[in-house]
C-alpha cells in the first residue's frame, strides 16, 4: 500500500500551453493534500 501516491504528496511536472495550444513550458504541481498539509500549523 503506497499512501503517498494515493494522497499525492509528491510533485508532478505539468506541461503548460499558450493561447494557441502550443507548448510553452513546464510547471510543478502538487496534489491538494500537499497544500492542505502545508497550511495546517504543527
Amino acid at each position: 500500500m503506497k499512501l503517498s501516491a494515493q494522497y499525492r504528496f509528491q510533485a508532478k511536472l505539468i506541461d503548460t500551453k499558450d493561447e494557441n495550444d502550443k507548448p510553452k513550458g513546464k510547471r510543478i504541481a502538487h496534489g491538494f493534500a500537499e497544500y492542505l498539509r502545508d497550511a495546517i500549523p504543527n
